[in-house]
């Protein structure tokens, strides 16, 4: 299948995300925003080499988010607002250099916001707020010459 785009934002639906989405390696943009799903970000996502746009906001997702969908190289967006995930903003995202929008809005994630989001030099907007982490140093932009919005509405430490 040459798919390449897939957009079912909206729509209410729910469930678990179906793990087969990950056999359509030729996707570049998968936006299931604003529905019902629940459950762990499928690891098969990881295959979806080719992905640019990935969408996952406003859904119930939980669990950590996992290290395979680091693999496409080429996202420039990236979005996981509004879930319940556990663990830390991950590091891996890193790996995106092409990424051009990076929106962490209420997902659940605890920080602290990793000094490697200072390497995404294409980035144009970050959004994070609503996570719960350590005292830290917010991370040195000077080299994101191409950052014109960036969000940080609230971010609650740990020992306050």
């Amino acid at each position: 299948m040459q798919l390449n785009f897939i957009s079912v934002s909206g729509n209410r639906l729910s469930g678990n995300i179906p793990n087969h989405l990950g056999d359509i390696t030729s996707l570049t943009y998968l936006d299931i925003e604003a529905n019902q799903f629940s459950g762990t970000v499928p690891t098969q996502l990881g295959k979806l080499v080719n992905l640019e746009i990935l969408k996952l906001s406003s859904n119930r997702l939980t669990g950590n988010l996992p290290n395979e969908i680091s693999q496409p190289t080429n996202m420039t967006d990236f979005r996981i607002n509004d879930n319940n995930f556990n663990g830390s903003i991950p590091e891996f995202m890193q790996n995106w250099r092409q990424c051009e929008r990076l929106e962490i809005l209420g997902s659940g994630l605890k920080g602290p916001i990793p000094s490697s989001i200072s390497l995404l030099e294409n980035l144009q907007q970050l959004k994070i707020s609503d996570i719960d982490g350590t005292n830290q140093a917010f991370p040195d932009l000077r080299k994101n010459t191409r950052l014109r919005r960036l969000r940080n509405t609230e971010i609650h430490l740990g020992n306050e």
